[in-house]
C-alpha cells in the first residue's frame, strides 16, 4: 500500500512540476505526501488488527472471549475506517485541486 501511494504522489510531483509547480502549490503537496502515505499505513495496520480479531469470533458459541474479541475488533474497525476516510478526503481534495486547476488552462 505504502509504494503504491508513493507512485500516486510522484506522478502528482510530476504533473505539477510540468505545469511549473502551479497547479497545486508544492509545500501543501509534499505536507499531504509526507502525512497521508505514513498515516494510511498505520490506518491500515489497525485494519489488520481488528480483522485479527474479528476472526477469532466463533459465532456459533456464546462466550466472553468472543465477546471481547468482537468488542475489540469493531472498536479497530471503526477507528481504522475514520481515519482511512480522512485521510482519503486528504488526498481526494489534491487531486480535485489538480483538477480543477488543469482544466482553467
Amino acid at each position: 500500500m505504502k509504494e503504491e501511494l508513493e507512485l500516486v504522489f510522484q506522478i502528482l510531483t510530476k504533473i505539477n512540476d510540468k505545469y511549473d509547480k502551479s497547479l497545486i502549490y508544492p509545500n501543501r503537496l509534499e505536507d499531504v505526501k509526507e502525512n497521508n502515505i505514513d498515516s494510511l499505513a498505520e490506518d491500515f495496520s489497525k485494519w489488520d488488527s481488528a480483522i485479527s480479531y474479528l476472526s477469532k469470533v466463533d459465532i456459533t458459541k456464546d462466550n466472553l472471549e468472543d465477546e471481547k474479541n468482537y468488542r475489540h475488533g469493531i472498536a479497530y474497525l471503526g477507528m481504522s475506517l475514520i481515519e482511512i476516510s480522512n485521510d482519503l478526503k486528504k488526498l481526494y481534495d489534491i487531486l480535485g485541486e489538480l483538477n480543477q486547476n488543469m482544466q482553467k488552462d
